[in-house]
């Protein structure tokens, strides 16, 4: 398959987001949502008229807001965009899956 190419800003938030959900599959860390989020601090507010232009996400995906992801089923069951993957084994699990998802999203792209 061919590589998605990504700007290195994109890999570099692209590698703290990965950080991110693997603090937050360990217990490490707690709180969820875009504030959170180093490819939506990077991408969602940057082009004006078109939300997460040259997200690595939105380039795999095809779809802004991170939908086609594990992504907005965390949020259902997080209270308060605070994950407890310590104390829900189902947060844990999708913890895992969105964590999955990133490094997957990852092995598709190269730095342009």
């Amino acid at each position: 398959m061919k590589k998605i190419k990504i700007s290195q800003r994109g890999m570099d938030a692209l590698d703290k987001s990965i950080k991110h959900w693997k603090n937050l599959r360990d217990g490490k860390e707690h709180v969820i949502g875009s504030a959170e989020c180093a490819l939506c601090v990077e991408f969602s507010h940057v082009y004006p008229g078109e939300l997460c232009k040259e997200c690595p996400v939105k380039k795999v995906t095809g779809q802004d807001d991170c939908r086609g992801t594990p992504y907005h089923d965390i949020m259902e069951i997080a209270e308060f965009s605070r994950l407890k993957t310590d104390k829900d084994p189902y947060a844990y699990a999708l913890a895992c899956a969105e964590l999955a998802f990133l490094e997957a999203v990852k092995e598709l792209c190269e730095v342009k």
